[in-house]
């Protein structure tokens, strides 16, 4: 059976946790950013989204997740990241609030090779640090 095509970018995954909320990663002390609505400087906290879709083969999709994951911690770093899974034409939201990890393009080139490319999306929010 052919794989079911993906539903919108707009579209939001439901999230699932695996976790207890743990506290945010710092933001890099590199990332400051201008003040904005004058409330001070603020950084951006980087997530890594990996993409990975399920297939009909448990023991390769379990491999695979695991070779993801300790790439990812091959590189330490403050930057969060989630899983979004393909699963029977749904896309689910993996929140992985304890594993962080240091986005850098050898890290991305290494996703690229296990996942292919575009499989990984940065998403960025600004955090304000001072108000």
């Amino acid at each position: 059976p052919q794989a079911p095509e993906p539903p919108a970018p707009e579209a939001t995954p439901p999230v699932l946790s695996t976790a207890p909320k743990a506290p945010a990663p710092a933001p890099a002390a590199n990332a400051a950013t201008p003040a904005v609505n004058g409330h001070g400087p603020t950084r951006s906290r980087r997530k890594l989204l990996v993409n990975m879709t399920e297939t009909e083969r448990p023991q390769e999709d379990t491999h695979l997740l695991r070779t993801v994951m300790e790439t990812l911690l091959d590189y330490p770093g403050t930057d969060g990241v989630d899983l979004l899974i393909w699963s029977e034409g749904k896309r689910w939201r993996l929140e992985m609030p304890i594993v962080t990890t240091g986005y850098c393009d050898e890290l991305a080139a290494r996703l690229d090779e296990i996942l292919g490319h575009d499989a990984i999306t940065i998403e960025e929010t600004p955090v304000p640090t001072g108000i």
